[in-house]
């Protein structure tokens, strides 16, 4: 089994993510099942872009799976379904100028996370840099995204809220999953 991308970036301080956490990105292949709530902006320009990624519709107490897996490179792939509503991923350790850093590359779109923990224990991942088709997105017209992972009592948490400069929130959304 490698480790995940996650774990990589990580390093020490993985151990200090709560169990459900490092059982969600331990590189093992696993599948969480639970329930997740979204909110969404108003206005054209994020209703398209959420129907173009596949991110939840905007809903209360929604059922939620995501798969997680990594290969023998250590690159993540994660597969999400709210509700019917599809999406995928995939992640790893960046090299070069973004060593340290957590690549996530979706579709034509690159999201490169600095990862951190908190003193809460939460696991903390915030958008850097974007870019799109290879191209970096200046960072006055990149997404904003700001997410954390907890768990306890053999739940994983999730909050995850994406801005859009000029048109503000594109999506919150969050949930609690069972970890087997």
């Amino acid at each position: 089994m490698s480790p995940s991308a996650i774990a990589r970036v990580l390093g020490e301080a993985f151990a200090r993510l709560p169990v459900e956490v490092r059982t969600a990105h331990g590189g093992e292949t696993l599948l969480l099942a639970g329930r997740a709530n979204a909110d969404v902006g108003s206005g054209w320009v994020p209703a398209l872009i959420r129907a173009l990624f596949g991110f939840p519709r905007p809903g209360r107490d929604m059922p939620v799976t995501i798969a997680f897996s990594t290969d023998a490179e250590g690159r993540d792939s994660w597969r999400r379904d709210f509700d019917g509503r599809r999406y995928a991923s995939t992640m790893e350790a960046g090299s070069g100028r973004r060593a340290g850093l957590l690549v996530e590359r979706q579709q034509l779109f690159t999201w490169v996370f600095r990862l951190s923990v908190d003193a809460d224990r939460r696991l903390i991942l915030d958008v850097v840099a974007a870019d799109v088709l290879g191209m970096p997105i200046p960072w006055a017209l990149a997404p904003r995204c700001h997410a954390f992972e907890t768990g306890g009592g053999g739940e994983f948490t999730f909050d995850i809220t994406v801005d859009l400069p000029v048109f503000g929130r594109l999506i919150h959304y969050s949930g609690v999953m069972e970890v087997p």
